[in-house]
């Protein structure tokens, strides 16, 4: 049995739904689902996409570690 993937499940929420997510970033729905219920892993090329489409809420950094590394460290925290 597949492990759901919360980011994916996280981004969905965040937009309203599967639908509007797949949607949004030119997924077909049936791939998203499949994605978020553990079926596949994230393929990086969706990383940007899907930050984008959530507004920077998941990251491409969180989504796919394995390809784009640790996010790097906010502007704000090198503020004084």
């Amino acid at each position: 049995m597949s492990k759901k993937n919360p980011l994916i499940i996280k981004a969905s929420n965040i937009v309203g739904s599967q639908t509007e997510l797949a949607k949004r970033i030119g997924m077909k729905k049936q791939f998203l689902s499949q994605l978020a219920k553990g079926e596949r892993p994230v393929p990086s090329r969706w990383g940007i996409p899907i930050e984008r489409a959530t507004a920077g809420q998941v990251t491409r950094y969180e989504l796919c570690p394995e390809v784009f590394g640790s996010a790097p460290a906010s502007i704000d925290s090198h503020v004084a």
